[in-house]
């Protein structure tokens, strides 16, 4: 009987150790990921984020690692880029999220935020 008890304890924790193993492969970012998963924007961009320095690229660079942005509406200020991220992360996801990416007049990034709208 305390057999069953230490497995059935053990077992669980090592399921969620190889869920979250598998989870943060997915969350890493690759040019590949971004252009063929859209709906995995979302999660990847922090990777990306983390993983480059993207204040002083220039819009080239920018589009080279995560291609042309998508037309919007929303945000089209001048002097910007946007990256539909997908549907905000959460329970409940009503909005969608955007890579904002905001440019100098020789087109180099200045500043970013993720926005929901």
């Amino acid at each position: 009987m305390l057999f069953a008890i230490a497995v059935l304890c053990f077992i669980p924790p090592l399921f969620l150790v190889g869920l979250l193993g598998t989870n943060e492969k997915k969350l890493n970012f690759t040019t590949e990921k971004w252009m063929n998963n859209p709906d995995d924007r979302g999660y990847i961009v922090y990777d990306f984020l983390d993983e480059n320095e993207i204040i002083g690229k220039t819009k080239e660079e920018i589009q080279k690692l995560l291609g042309v942005p998508e037309g919007n509406s929303l945000y089209n200020e001048e002097n910007t880029i946007v990256y539909l991220l997908g549907l905000e992360i959460g329970l409940i996801r009503m909005d969608s999220d955007y890579l904002i990416i905001r440019l100098n007049d020789e087109e180099k990034v200045i500043d970013y935020e993720i926005v929901s709208g």
